[in-house]
């Protein structure tokens, strides 16, 4: 089962349990007692399902993407790449910044690659 299997799984049994309380319960019961045992199974796997869609957004931050390099300026009329920003959120890196080069962005959190093509 893949990640993405596992969220559309747990979702559509949270979907399931949350509009029908008899689901899961032979639908043969005259004690509706059981109802909450529905609806507490419902609520963790809505649960489930929100845990399983933040672990997918670390793990996809978690491998390194290429900064996005530009420059602003020239030099011996060469244009100047001496900025990058964040392929994840944007975020700008200016290369006289202390955080040129860090190997994480600051505001989102992406794991960045910081390598000048050719």
């Amino acid at each position: 089962m893949t990640l993405d299997e596992a969220i559309k799984h747990a979702e559509e049994v949270a979907s399931k349990c949350e509009t029908d309380t008899d689901w899961g319960m032979g639908n043969n019961f005259i004690d509706r007692s059981g109802a909450t045992d529905v609806i507490e199974c419902g609520k963790e796997h809505r649960q489930l399902a929100e845990w399983l869609k933040d672990y997918k957004r670390l793990k996809e931050k978690a491998e390194p993407e290429m900064v996005i390099y530009y420059g602003d300026g020239y030099a011996d009329g060469e244009i100047v790449y001496d900025g990058a920003q964040c392929p994840n959120c944007g975020m700008d890196f200016e290369e006289s910044d202390s955080d040129w080069e860090e190997p994480y962005c600051h505001y989102c959190g992406q794991a960045l690659k910081w390598e000048k093509e050719g």
